[in-house]
């Protein structure tokens, strides 16, 4: 019930996201998609869970170095765009998504722990990498915040993202693929060259 409460509040409080191509389809994804991310935070299994009221639900489930497990709910659009992520931490609803993995401008909310957060991305494709810039809104002014920088599978999940934040890497993240002829380091290094630089502010 919680969450359905989140979700209205973050829809009638949410900004208008512009016009976005669809990059991603997740209309003949496999029923059994499943895949594993090895990371600053830990090993990361995540598993195709169903669908509800036309969201599709993954099962995020999270192993930390210190060995300790979380389990997370993600609830994505048939672009592969996050809804909500919901954890024993709390529930976070986007509005009308989360604006990724897309292209150009796009604007949205974060709803978080009873907490309203408007948000702002640039996203623009570089090399082969996704960049994509947020800013958040604090005090009526608009603040860089985070920079990703990201390649992706045919359905929108990342193969290697690299996130930065006050110019120290936030979290890294990498997948193994039988496609993959580079070793994760050379793909890791090659996203690092692309993301050097701070977030952009217009």
């Amino acid at each position: 019930m919680r969450i359905i409460t989140l979700i209205i509040l973050a829809i009638f409080t949410a900004p208008i996201a512009q016009a976005q191509p669809h990059l991603y389809d997740l209309t003949d994804m496999p029923e059994n998609f499943y895949f594993e991310s090895a990371g600053t935070r830990g090993l990361t299994r995540m598993r195709f869970a169903g669908m509800e009221h036309g969201a599709y639900l993954f099962e995020s489930k999270l192993e930390k170095p210190d060995g300790t497990r979380t389990m997370t709910i993600v609830r994505v659009n048939n672009q592969s765009q996050t809804l909500s992520i919901q954890s024993d931490e709390g529930v976070t609803v986007f509005a009308p998504h989360d604006c990724g993995p897309s292209l150009g401008a796009c604007e949205y909310s974060a709803m978080q722990d009873g907490n309203l957060y408007l948000l702002k991305k640039q996203t623009f494709i570089v090399d082969g990498v996704m960049v994509s810039d947020t800013m958040i809104k604090v005090d009526n002014i608009w603040v860089a915040f985070r920079r990703t920088c990201t390649t992706y599978d045919q359905f929108g999940f990342w193969i290697d993202s690299i996130s930065i934040r006050d110019g120290k890497e936030e979290n890294v993240a990498t997948r193994s693929l039988p496609a993959l002829t580079d070793p994760p380091e050379t793909r890791l290094k090659h996203l690092r060259s692309v993301c050097a630089g701070g977030v952009m502010t217009s």
